[in-house]
């Protein structure tokens, strides 16, 4: 029988057991049913998201953006702030 390993949610403590191959490393996993929510990452770092990174759970990833994502979130932050000049 093949090793498993089990992941644990950083919110809940539900666990789910799998293959090792069936995950996918990063910072944490979470179930994505429980309250917990990802930390905010600092200044030029971003967080990525993975659906299903072991077995059902989800998982984060802080990162340093690249040039290409510190210029999307530029962009991003522009439009947001059209967008709110243009409720008020």
């Amino acid at each position: 029988m093949a090793e498993k390993v089990t992941i644990k949610c950083v919110g809940c403590d539900k666990t789910q057991t799998l293959r090792p191959r069936k995950v996918e490393k990063c910072n944490g996993y979470y179930c994505g049913r429980c309250e917990f929510r990802p930390p905010t990452p600092t200044e030029g770092d971003v967080v990525q998201f993975v659906l299903q990174a072991a077995g059902g759970f989800w998982d984060y990833r802080l990162q340093t953006a690249d040039p290409e994502a510190h210029e999307a979130i530029r962009r991003a932050r522009t439009l947001l702030a059209r967008a709110v000049e243009g409720v008020g």
